[in-house]
């Protein structure tokens, strides 16, 4: 089995509430039709990176974990 695909979602909640406005996740899909999801917690500590937040994910996505094996995401393809 091995990562095809990162899906990056920026998911914005109202202002008032608990916490920053953003919520950051990302969906891994597997050759074989198996995803899962994760979650970052960035803070506020990076002003405006939901806006580059899909492209991070892509980009890092592309050249470090694409082709690994997902029980061993630090193996070369």
């Amino acid at each position: 089995m091995k990562l095809i695909k990162a899906e990056p979602y920026v998911v914005r909640i109202p202002q008032g509430e608990r916490g920053n406005s953003f919520f950051f996740l990302v969906r891994l899909l597997t050759d074989e039709g198996i995803y899962g999801w994760g979650e970052t917690a960035l803070g506020g500590a990076l002003n405006d990176i939901h806006k580059v937040f899909p492209c991070l994910i892509t980009e890092s996505f592309e050249h470090f974990v694409k082709g690994n094996s997902p029980f061993d995401p630090m193996s070369t393809s």
